[in-house]
């Protein structure tokens, strides 16, 4: 129907097939814990939820807007892991060998740590090996096409270190608009609040520098003041959510 050929039809549906095989062959004991607990729990309340220690890490990370590793977004595809982007500023960027696309095969600890082959493994698990401690050296196997066919293997060492995901924090800028009411243009701050994040742990320990989108709202908003605004926006189109704490003390900015 979409124009392609039977055979290019049959190579894309068998590799669907192949990759809907392999997702139900990678569900754990624990998976299906997580099934059952959360359809429990929204029986009762549509805001709980039972997290696994893997998706309470991504929660904190999505929270705190930090996390140490190398620096890269990647996706589960056909089997492989798959770098769908480069974090801006990180490890892996700063060093420059990998980019979109790349396929991970494999995964070393150290410089004299033993590849250990990745393919066909749960992306959370594969996440697992390359994440680490700030300071610490981890080595990949990647395939890269070289032609735009044939696929070449490559290795690369990369020393992980904190990512900050500046990219999901608040933004302010200031537009102008013209309405036939003012000769002057009016001055709109506009906010753009991609969730309500804040770094639980720093929190407590670091009361005056934690990340938090409260307090970064706030700078924003005091910015504001200065240069002289008309009126603000607030834009949560994209927001997902995030502390409640925060959520409540932002509104009475």
């Amino acid at each position: 129907a979409s124009g392609k050929s039977e055979t290019e039809s049959l190579e894309l549906l068998q590799r669907r097939y192949r990759s809907a095989h392999l997702r139900m062959d990678q569900i754990t004991h624990n998976d299906v814990i997580s099934m059952f607990l959360n359809a429990l729990a929204s029986t009762y309340d549509p805001h709980s939820s039972y997290l696994l220690p893997d998706e309470l890490e991504n929660l904190n990370i999505t929270l705190s807007l930090s996390l140490e590793g190398i620096g890269a977004t990647l996706r589960w595809e056909d089997g492989y892991t798959i770098i769908s982007s480069i974090v801006p500023g990180g490890a892996a960027a700063r060093e420059g060998s990998l980019k979109g696309e790349d396929k991970i095969i494999a995964v070393g600890q150290g410089n004299e740590g033993v590849l250990e082959d990745v393919r066909n493994q749960r992306l959370s698990d594969v996440v697992k090996l390359i994440r680490g401690r700030r300071g610490t050296v981890v080595r990949l196997a990647y395939l890269r096409k070289t032609d735009g066919v044939r696929e070449k293997r490559q290795e690369v060492v990369i020393t992980r270190d904190k990512i900050l995901l500046t990219d999901r924090e608040a933004k302010g800028t200031l537009q102008e608009r013209k309405r036939p009411e003012r000769e002057q243009p009016y001055r709109i701050g506009v906010i753009e609040l991609p969730s309500f994040y804040v770094d639980f742990s720093k929190r407590h320990t670091n009361p005056d520098t934690y990340k938090s989108s409260f307090r970064d709202v706030d700078r924003i908003l005091k910015r504001f003041m200065t240069t002289g605004v008309d009126g603000v926006v607030l834009d949560l189109r994209d927001n997902g959510g995030g502390g409640l704490d925060e959520a409540v003390q932002l509104s009475g900015l």
